[in-house]
Parts: C-alpha cells; structure tokens; sequence
C-alpha cells in the first residue's frame, strides 16, 4: 500500500514539472509580441542612419509608415520661365525686346507671352503684300519667284549648274551661284522701301541682294540671312568670324551673339527667325545664355 501511494506522489510531481516547462515558452512570445501602430510610443521610432549625401538634404516624412522607403520631395524653388525681359528704344523708330529665357525654355514660342505680354504673331494676308509670288518654269526644276516694284517686273530664274539669275523686266539685273541643297536655295523676292531684296540661301553662303548688290561681299561678311522690311527699311542677319548680329538699314544694331537659329526646312524650321507683322523674331545664345529676341517699329 505504502509503494502504491509513493508511485501516485512521484507521478503528480513529473506531471507538474511537466506542465510548468510548457508554459514556459508561451509566456517568453507574449513578452515580445509587437504592438499595433496605434499603440507604439513615439519614443520608439528610430531615426534611419545615413547612406548618401542626398539622403542628407532629404526632410523626413513626419508620418509612420512601417517602412524603409525613401520619402518623396517636393522642389522647394519653382523654375523659373523667363530670368528677365530687357528693352532697347532706337531713334529710328525701332524697338527691342529681349528676354533671357531658362534652358528648358528654349525655343519654345509658348514663353513670349510670359515674356512680352504677347504671343507671337501669326500669318496674315497682309503679309503678302511686300512678297514675290512663286511660280514653275519648268516642272523639273525648283520653283521661281516674281514681284512688280513701282511697275517694274523681277523674276528668278534657276539654270544648271546651280546659277540663279534675278531678271528686271527681262534683262540680267544679279546673278549668283548656289550649292547642292535638299531644298531650294531661291527663298524669297520682297519690295523694301521700292527696292528689291532677293534671299538666296546658299548652304555654303548664305545671302542678300538687294538693289543688285549682294550685300555679303559688299559688307564683307560670311554670311546673310532672312531679310525682312520694317519700316521701309532692310532688317536681316549677318555673320562674321562666327558671331551673329543684327543689321538694320546698314547700321548693326543690338548685341552680338554666338548663335541665332536658323534653319530653311523640316523641324529645325520651327524655330528659326520668323518675320511676321512687322515683327523680327528669332533664338539667340550670347555667353551662354539663352534670349528670345522681338524686333518691330515702335508704335
């Protein structure tokens, strides 16, 4: 009887041995369960540590996540459209405007009116009225122009070999050369002040005559571009030793520039000098700043 009992002891403890071991492990994972975000301290949010010198300059978003990634930023200086809009008053009546335009700005007409208060301007008939009209010789060969100035009839007339011929009433009044082109190199005939202006684009130079006289070797000048009439008087591009600059009645006028755009086909057009309602506008680079540049009669 006595063995029996004894047994019956020694059994009721290995069993509550048994029991507390259990227990145990129970207890050491409740200890560690992490809370709900709604009941974490703050004193518990670590600050990240450093991994770049951007991350750095980064302000930390002030809301809990529950994860490492990177908070999103914010420019804290807007960009700027136009830096600023200078203007310059001629006594001959002429007007200039230049803006200083950012990079991404550049060449993108939208800014005028940022810059100016105005759009640039868009074509209208009377446009024509100072312009020669195109017509065909000959179907193979690139289209020519005429114009009557004070009852006088001039035409072109592109020959072989890339000569180009300027006729006042029938007669040889200019000629001039020109190089292969995938476009043509015969631009324009315009009546400035009753003379004529012929734009002959040349890809190897580029030029103006104008009353007959072809005003690159007359000026000495690489190249010249895009003529227009305000005022009755002749407003075109020259270029010399790799600088651009503005001509206005054989006076430069303005500030020289290492690049005005200037392009006679396909994209690059889009954006070269555009000469609308007595309006001069063109893209220039000057110390390596960028200008959208408005020449016109101050009215």
């Amino acid at each position: 009887m006595n063995k029996v009992i004894n047994f019956l002891i020694i059994g009721g403890l290995f069993l509550l041995s048994s029991c507390s071991t259990v227990d145990k492990p129970a207890e050491f994972v409740a200890t560690n369960t992490s809370p709900s975000p709604t009941e974490l301290p703050i004193n518990l949010v670590s600050t990240p540590s450093l991994t770049s010198t951007i991350l750095y300059a980064l302000t930390p978003s002030p809301m809990f996540s529950g994860t490492n990634s990177t908070p999103e930023v914010t420019p804290t200086i807007p960009l700027t459209p136009y830096i600023k809009m200078s203007k310059i008053d001629y006594p001959s009546g002429l007007v200039w405007l230049e803006c200083e335009v950012s990079f991404d700005q550049y060449h993108k007409w939208r800014i005028a009116e940022k810059c100016f208060g105005f759009p640039l301007s868009s074509w209208q008939d009377e446009d024509r009225a100072h312009l020669g009209e195109k017509f065909k010789r000959d179907p193979f060969k690139w289209d020519d122009i005429r114009i009557t100035i004070n009852g006088i009839l001039y035409e072109t007339d592109n020959e072989q070999g890339g000569l180009y011929i300027l006729l006042r009433n029938g007669n040889i009044y200019a000629e001039t050369i020109s190089g292969f082109t995938t476009y043509s190199p015969n631009r324009s005939l315009q009546d400035v002040g009753g003379s004529v202006a012929w734009e002959l684009a040349n890809p190897e130079n580029p030029t103006i005559i104008f009353s007959g006289q072809d005003l690159r070797q007359e000026h000495n000048l690489d190249a010249a571009y895009l003529p227009y009439n305000i005022n009755d008087r002749l407003i075109f591009v020259a270029s010399k030793d790799s600088k651009y600059y503005v001509v206005y009645g054989e006076e430069q006028i303005g500030s020289e520039f290492s690049n005005i755009s200037i392009a006679y086909c396909c994209g690059p057009a889009g954006y070269s000098i555009q000469r609308v309602q007595g309006q001069y506008w063109f893209w220039a680079v000057r110390e390596s700043r960028y200008y959208l540049v408005m020449i016109s009669a101050d009215e």
